[in-house]
């Protein structure tokens, strides 16, 4: 059958006509990238021969030959450009390649130049953050595309510190632009917002990522005004402005908790972060301050460090055996359907699974939420299951391990499990316990591409390798120090170390909030402090001990505790679901809480919750969970805690943790401490004081 005719429209709409000419080196390269990525554009664009296509901002014609090239002589191909320099090296390249299909045209800065609803699809490579009139630029894109039509924009994040492109907007926060601000201006010209892909191409570690858009297919003939206010509450990043959240005014009385400011710890949070992004750096996959990691060890070092500035007494390390710690050092997990391969960015193996030599090739079945009914009359032996898991609310509890998926999984014959995590974004998350079998996750954007896939009826087929080991013979440390008060009488603070990846929420804002306090009952006499205040850099439990060692010698370690404080997920921004898509709000998240102890602790814990603004659920919860857990009710405890969809992914950044957040918890934390002075050790007791078993 002939091929249809395929126009080609390539517009270089916003490239500077007096940008430096590339020399060999950069044109070669270009090349070779539009070699590998304009098939994989194909894809994305779902192009088939008849369609025209806008390639917006050519720059020297790479993908505009490319492409070209790969639909063949009977296409036809436009080239535009508001430089004449490009516009004379797309005409020389196009004829060196022998195309009698490209045609090269003048362009505009703030508009196509095309006419209404002549494309089918449209791209923009590398070229949106040069836009300097992006409200016109997107109106004429929008008319330029028919209705149904697909827009991809390819482009760069910010480095923090870089120059604004000349004459483009301020909210771009540097040379470059964040992925949420190119969501929001095409979505405010008219245009759908499909899928964010955080690096493209997804085999490559360039840092483009790639936004895709549709154009609605009833597209109204006239867009709404648009709004000129913008996005007020928003940063350049796309994230909450901190100065956005409220703030809860202090009481004359409270003054002396005013050096706990929010700018100051959410600096120390960016500490713990940037530890993490050091551990990063050295190549291990599994990335973060996890037990038996250099990243760890960096952690109690910062630890310490913060402990010996403040003068604290008898610090040391305790010490622990580890058992065996799952590490990986390469993985691959590609589908396949219809021909093509789909590399998917929130792919990850399952934590503490293991693969034969070789790997495995399996068929991908669709299972629902894993429940009995959805796998009545299913046969899935020997192939990867593909479960939706639905958080309640994030990864401390989620519907694949309440339904009991997995093991239903395994129990049916499955090979492997899969987990779409999520009913919104595309979070990347490793955390699946298979038992050690073969498992994988994917998030709920990329699990929707198999999904829909296997919906129309396609055979889908993945690609599992994985190169892990269980390490034995490691070792890992709590690290403890004590601020000395008047008496042998103590408050113990708690906030473990351990964090997968950033572990912003969990758990650097415990962290944060720690040296906080820290910082604040430091500066003051220790004639002012009642009781001593025993500092807990605990190891953590991810794998770790957690804070077993002080259930164990509960007779020894807490005989003069006063209260014990676990400082654990304490700020995360609060979100609201929009379709598939969480959006953050100007607000802390509320809090789960739990307090063991007196009726006069219980009053003192929630008059000064309320005081400095903590949002509680109205329920307590039955127990402490987290790195307190074990402990809770050998002696009076207080923890807030909150465990949204973010925890234990990869985006756990420090964008999910609201300065004023820390700063509010830290305030109210400081206020009990100096509150309960006024009671003595039997009085702060639960009135059930003999019960001491673990949790």
């Amino acid at each position: 059958m002939r091929l249809a005719i395929l126009a080609l429209v390539t517009l270089i709409a916003a490239a500077p006509a007096n940008a430096q000419e590339p020399d060999a080196k950069q044109i070669a390269q270009e090349r070779a990238a539009a070699e590998h990525d304009a098939p994989l554009l194909v894809d994305v664009l779902q192009l088939k021969p008849g369609m025209t296509v806008a390639d917006i901002g050519a720059g020297g014609g790479a993908f505009t030959v490319v492409l070209g090239r790969i639909l063949g002589g009977s296409s036809k191909v436009f080239a535009t450009d508001v430089g004449q320099r490009q516009l004379r090296e797309i005409r020389a390249y196009a004829d060196k390649e022998g195309l009698k299909n490209v045609t090269v045209l003048e362009g505009g800065a703030a508009s196509t130049n095309l006419p209404d609803s002549c494309c089918d699809a449209m791209f923009m490579r590398d070229v949106y953050h040069h836009v300097t009139a992006p409200e016109a630029f997107n109106r004429s894109l929008f008319a330029t595309l028919k209705p149904g039509g697909r827009l991809a924009i390819l482009d760069f994040r910010p480095e923090p510190g870089s120059k604004l492109f000349p004459g483009v907007p301020a909210n771009r926060g540097g040379h470059g632009i964040p992925p949420p601000i190119v969501e929001d201006e095409l979505k405010a010209a008219g245009f759908t917002h499909l899928q964010t892909v955080e690096r493209w191409p997804p085999d490559d570690k360039n840092p483009l990522f790639l936004v895709l858009f549709m154009k609605p297919a009833q597209a109204a003939a006239q867009r709404p005004e648009p709004n000129t206010l913008g996005q007020p509450l928003l940063d350049a990043t796309g994230n909450p402005r901190e100065d956005a959240f409220f703030e809860a005014a202090l009481a004359p009385e409270d003054a002396k908790y005013r050096d706990l400011q929010s700018a100051r710890l959410k600096q120390i949070l960016l500490e713990t972060s940037a530890i993490s992004q050091r551990d990063k750096a050295t190549g291990n996959l599994y990335w973060g301050r996890n037990v038996g990691t250099k990243g760890h060890e960096w952690a109690q070092d910062w630890a310490e460090a913060y402990f010996k500035k403040h003068n604290l007494q008898n610090i040391h390390r305790k010490t622990f055996d580890l058992a065996p710690q799952w590490a990986a050092t390469s993985f691959e997990i590609q589908f396949a359907a219809g021909g093509k391969t789909y590399n998917l960015t929130s792919a990850r193996p399952a934590e503490d699974s293991h693969l034969r030599a070789g790997g495995l090739d399996l068929d991908v079945a669709w299972v629902g939420t894993g429940s009995a009914a959805d796998f009545a009359g299913r046969d899935v032996k020997g192939k990867a299951v593909l479960i939706q898991d639905i958080p309640t609310p994030g990864v401390l509890r989620h519907s694949i391990v309440l339904e009991g998926a997995i093991r239903r999984a395994f129990d049916n014959g499955a090979a492997a499990v899969g987990m779409m995590y999520g009913i919104s974004d595309n979070f990347a998350l490793w955390e699946l316990p298979t038992g050690g079998r073969p498992g994988f996750v994917v998030g709920y954007e990329d699990g929707k591409v198999i999904r829909d896939l296997i919906g129309q009826g396609q055979r889908v087929t993945v690609k599992l390798r994985l190169d892990a080991r269980e390490v034995q013979g490691l070792k890992t440390a709590t690290v403890i120090g004590t601020l000395p008060g008047t008496t042998d009488e103590e408050v113990i603070v708690i906030a473990h170390l351990d964090a997968f990846f950033d572990g912003a929420l969990d758990n650097g804002s415990g962290l944060a909030v720690m040296m906080g306090l820290l910082e604040h009952f430091a500066k003051l006499p220790a004639s002012a402090r009642k009781r001593s205040i025993r500092f807990i850099a605990s190891a953590g439990h991810h794998g770790g001990p957690g804070t077993r060692w002080l259930y164990e010698d509960r007779d020894k370690e807490l005989t003069k505790t006063a209260l014990m404080i676990n400082l654990e997920h304490v700020s995360v921004v609060r979100t609201k679901y929009w379709g598939p898509k969480l959006r953050k709000t100007i607000a802390v998240a509320p809090m789960r809480w739990w307090v063991w102890g007196s009726k006069p602790l219980l009053d003192v814990a929630l008059n000064s919750f309320k005081r400095f603004n903590i949002s509680l659920t109205a329920d307590m919860d039955d127990g402490a969970s987290g790195e307190m857990g074990q402990v809770a009710r050998s002696a009076p405890s207080i923890q807030v805690i909150s465990s949204p969809e973010v925890k234990h992914t990869e985006q756990d950044t420090a964008e999910w943790v609201p300065a004023v957040g820390l700063q509010q918890i830290a305030r109210a934390y400081a206020k009990i401490i100096d509150e309960i002075g006024r009671y003595s050790l039997q009085q702060l007791q639960p009135a059930r004081a003999a019960v001491t078993s673990a949790r």
